[in-house]
């Protein structure tokens, strides 16, 4: 149990810095955040959430960030019973009005756990169908362990989620982290298939909760 604890805050510890590195790099308007300190996974929590200056973006309120949320991982019109609660556990800390001085970790942790729950819906869907009929995951055999699958497989799914997610392909330091947490993600999910399930929804999550998800 404590190895399995110790993995995951490693984990998270990733995640955070996944969801803050749309935000530190959003490249429309890259003057508007405060640059990171250190390298590699080093962010700290003022670095990753730091609020942005004034710019001609805005931020989607809550419920604006919950049906997005539902359209762009393909759920519209079908959200569960689970997705639908999580959004009215964390609505009230998602933001009010499209001020992107809202921006603040609370914020940020709450929609790092609306999408989690997304993602859960999602990867549920996409494992029920066949693979050629999958949008996002068409590559990735979950009947496999994370490290019987492929890297290819891995971008792949990367490339379709960023697409839908943000608009955009990943950029070149995105697609670095993106790429050293695969490798260490896998390295230790052991060799049940379940672990590939928990890497798909670990970078899916993180990369549903970036900034560029529910900015506009």
């Amino acid at each position: 149990m404590k190895k399995l604890n110790m993995k995951w805050k490693r984990i998270s510890l990733i995640l955070a810095a996944m969801a803050g590195l749309s935000t530190l790099s959003f490249n429309c308007a890259p003057s508007m955040f405060q640059a990171p300190k250190g390298h590699g996974f080093s962010f700290s929590s003022f670095d990753v959430f730091a609020a942005p200056k004034v710019s001609p973006y805005s931020l989607m309120t809550s419920r604006q960030t919950y049906k997005t949320f539902l359209n762009v991982t393909g759920q519209e019109g079908a959200a569960t019973t689970a997705q639908q609660n999580e959004y009215d556990l964390r609505s009230a800390t998602l933001a009010t009005t499209d001020r992107l001085t809202n921006v603040n970790a609370p914020l940020q942790m709450a929609a790092t756990s609306l999408a989690g729950e997304m993602c859960n819906g999602l990867l549920a869907k996409e494992i029920a169908l066949p693979a050629a009929s999958r949008r996002f995951f068409g590559q990735v055999d979950f009947a496999r362990s994370a490290a019987q699958n492929t890297p290819a497989a891995f971008d792949a799914a990367v490339g379709m989620m960023a697409t839908s997610f943000w608009g955009r392909a990943p950029s070149s330091e995105e697609s670095k982290l993106l790429n050293s947490f695969y490798t260490e993600f896998s390295a230790g999910a052991g060799t049940a298939a379940a672990g590939t399930r928990n890497l798909y929804l670990a970078a899916c999550t993180g990369m549903l909760a970036a900034f560029d998800t529910y900015n506009y």
